[in-house]
């Protein structure tokens, strides 16, 4: 560096031609490298005929040190605009999946209070996903899925599984068969990568004082009040891990169950200091005699979760509760 400082201190021409580095750099941050070398080249002339018309001493010392430092800030102003464009692409697609995954604002269901909490271990996107929405014949079908890792890997799966039972839906309301086609979509994307989805599916009519449900490999609902786990007659495996998932739906009356809970393996993964959060900690949580809204569910649900992991959360949390309107609104 200081064999660097005496050379361009040698003379006021020599210190004012570096001077060039100021155009060559914006011009490679602005365009490119390819027009940051050209812009190096060109100001490299301008010197050189500079010179010739000055006088200068070690002219070709001089050039060949310029020629370097012009065709080098050419470069790395380049460099670093490629490096900034990715930077800004990926956030655009992180950004993208994060609203794919989080919808802004929840549908409204006829006899249903919903709510529905997305909290991310990572990059602001999460392998867990949820959808609510309504299905053919006035049923309404609420889903949460858990793909197998996190971040923007996981994120990009869970979108396409999404997107898979959107499409799905308009077709049919039992949660088995929905669970079963979006098993022939994941499993043909994740052949020989090892990846799966666990999903579960509750299907509810206004009209009926049941709902149906099926689940792939996913924790399973629990019925409130009470805070009991409701019992499948079998378990199905996750998406993906064969071509065809054998799974059935199952009902469950809500006569015996205000309240409906759906969520993903890290509500009770959290990690605290010393030990996991705990199927114990998330029944206590929700195990209130009198179920409150849906949105209280979720909220006392975040907030203990949160706390027990420091806001520090090692995987990522999808929570969605349906709780049957007692006013529903007159259609």
């Amino acid at each position: 560096m200081l064999a660097l400082w005496a050379l361009f201190s040698r003379g006021s021409q020599l210190g004012i031609g570096f001077l060039y580095v100021l155009p060559v750099g914006c011009c490679g941050w602005w365009y490119g490298t390819k027009a940051g070398i050209e812009m190096a080249v060109g100001c490299l002339a301008i010197y050189l005929t500079s010179a010739a018309i000055a006088g200068v001493s070690m002219l070709a010392l001089s050039t060949a040190v310029r020629g370097v430092v012009f065709l080098g800030a050419g470069l790395a102003a380049g460099q670093a605009r490629q490096i900034s464009l990715r930077g800004q692409d990926a956030a655009s697609e992180l950004d993208a999946m994060r609203q794919a995954l989080t919808p802004d604002q929840l549908p409204e269901i006829p006899g249903l209070d919903v709510a529905a909490a997305l909290l991310p271990a990572e990059h602001q996107v999460a392998g867990d996903f949820y959808l609510l929405t309504d299905g053919p014949g006035g049923w309404s079908i609420a889903i949460v899925g858990d793909v197998v890792g996190h971040g923007p890997r996981a994120a990009q799966m869970a979108t396409f599984t999404r997107i898979s039972l959107i499409s799905i839906i308009s077709g049919t309301h039992d949660p088995a068969q929905i669970l079963k086609l979006a098993n022939r979509a994941v499993h043909t994307r994740t052949q020989g990568t090892g990846e799966f989805v666990t999903v579960v599916c509750v299907a509810y009519h206004p009209s009926q004082a049941s709902v149906r449900w099926a689940s792939a490999g996913h924790p399973l609902p629990i019925a409130l009040p009470g805070a009991t786990e409701l019992e499948p007659t079998h378990y199905a495996a996750p998406l993906g891990f064969d071509s065809e998932l054998k799974i059935s739906s199952q009902e469950v009356s809500l006569a015996h169950a205000d309240a409906i809970l759906l969520y993903s393996d890290g509500l009770y993964e959290a990690r605290g200091r010393r030990e996991l959060f705990g199927l114990d900690r998330v029944m206590a949580a929700v195990s209130a005699p009198i179920v409150p809204p849906a949105a209280e569910i979720i909220a006392n649900l975040r907030a203990a979760v949160l706390q027990f992991a420091d806001r520090s959360l090692t995987d990522d949390i999808c929570v969605v509760a349906m709780r049957r309107n007692p006013n529903p609104t007159p259609g």
